[in-house]
């Protein structure tokens, strides 16, 4: 993957920011433009309280990720640097138009509502040497860095973005916790000993971050209503997790562990607790692998009838020259003891370096009801070409 470097030097001569004299700071920037589109055909009726409401069953999407990337290495052998990690934000942004009284559109408001936003998803530092790595910042805890999850290609099949294009119901798969995946501020280490990896994160407050890391106030009642104030609902997450590889002739397997835990400030609320286990196999151009993630009663109310919160998944890849293909699974029970599932397959082609054209298609059930009866099943289609830089 071709990068873009510059020295500290040059860009401290752009005017772009001051260095130390005596730091060798390089910069790195890399990061990658999706573009898919696709077409669903669902058998639930989409409504919005209880009014049947038509919706268009096809699309496109767009995805833009950029990272910028420092590292140096000091005279006694520390490595240091830092990474900013910045995605658009479209996911947040509403599609509807504001009408005004007569019911034409305000097309100041849809173009705004449409307009799409980037944020800092990651900002984090590190130093590493022979005694492992140390983070230091806004980034996801150790269970997320560990755990293994299934093997893909292109944009996914089931573990890709298929979940965009449903209207109705879909399924809550997926391969992380429930609760927890999220990039508080936090402190993590790692360390490896042979094929062994292991690690830790500690983060004062799960989802504080950036510019609501200051907020140290709590939420003891969900009820509350703190206008624009962010407060705190779980505190206290701990993460670990370790995987170990051994390798052989023509392949190889990796087994991995993770658990992770949070206090409650809501003394009626479950606090966090999830735990996960993963395997995969290589061997030649094929890759199988599978995972089970249990976030039990994470964040439910006490006293509430209540299931634990399970996914998992199995999935195989093969790669031949420039292609690649694969076919996976996901399933779901959650709290209300409900199950959903998807299922699909993808080919990935490499038309030139960097660049890179797949399709999905994918097959779901979702038996979680939505506004009444919102059961929903159906098939997604979609193709996309990536580039990465």
């Amino acid at each position: 993957m071709k990068k873009v470097l510059l020295g500290s030097s040059a860009l401290v001569a752009a005017g772009l920011f001051a260095v130390p004299a005596a730091a060798q700071l390089e910069l790195t920037i890399s990061g990658s433009v999706d573009v898919n589109f696709g077409v669903v055909d669902e058998n639930g009726e989409f409504e919005i309280n209880g009014i049947p409401v038509d919706r268009r069953d096809y699309g496109g999407r767009t995805d833009v990720t950029l990272n910028f990337n420092t590292v140096a290495t000091a005279d006694n052998g520390l490595r240091y640097g830092s990474r900013i990690n910045i995605d658009d934000s479209d996911d947040n942004v509403s599609d509807a138009f504001e009408f005004d009284e007569s019911g034409n559109p305000i097309l100041e408001a849809a173009a705004a509502n449409n307009a799409t936003t980037f944020s800092i998803d990651e900002a984090w530092l590190f130093l590493s040497g022979s005694f492992g790595e140390v983070r230091l910042g806004d980034k996801e805890g150790v269970a997320p860095n560990f755990r293994l999850t299934i093997p893909t290609v292109g944009g996914g099949a089931a573990d890709g973005d298929w979940t965009n294009y449903v209207g109705v119901s879909r399924p809550d798969t997926g391969t992380g916790f429930r609760l927890g995946d999220n990039d508080s501020t936090r402190i993590t280490y790692f360390f490896e000993w042979e094929g062994l990896t292991a690690g830790a994160s500690y983060a004062p407050a799960s989802g504080d971050s950036l510019l609501n890391s200051t907020n140290q106030c709590r939420v003891t009642d969900g009820d509350v209503e703190l206008g624009v104030l962010i407060c705190s609902e779980f505190e206290d997450q701990f993460d670990v997790g370790a995987n170990y590889t051994l390798d052989f002739d023509g392949g190889s397997v990796i087994v991995a562990a993770t658990y992770l835990t949070a206090d409650s400030v809501d003394p009626d609320i479950h606090d966090i607790e999830g735990v996960s286990l993963g395997a995969q196999v290589s061997y030649d151009a094929f890759t199988v692998g599978g995972f089970y993630v249990n976030s039990f009663d994470s964040g439910r109310r006490i006293g509430t009838t209540t299931s634990d919160f399970e996914r998992w998944g199995v999935g195989a890849t093969y790669q031949v020259g420039d292609w690649g293909f694969g076919i996976n699974y996901l399933g779901v029970n959650d709290n209300n003891g409900e199950d959903g599932w998807a299922a699909g397959g993808g080919v990935a082609y490499n038309i030139a370096p960097g660049l890179q054209a797949y399709a999905d298609l994918v097959f779901f059930e979702d038996e979680e009801p939505v506004d009444g009866d919102g059961r929903d099943d159906g098939t997604v289609f979609l193709a996309g070409i990536t580039a990465s830089f």
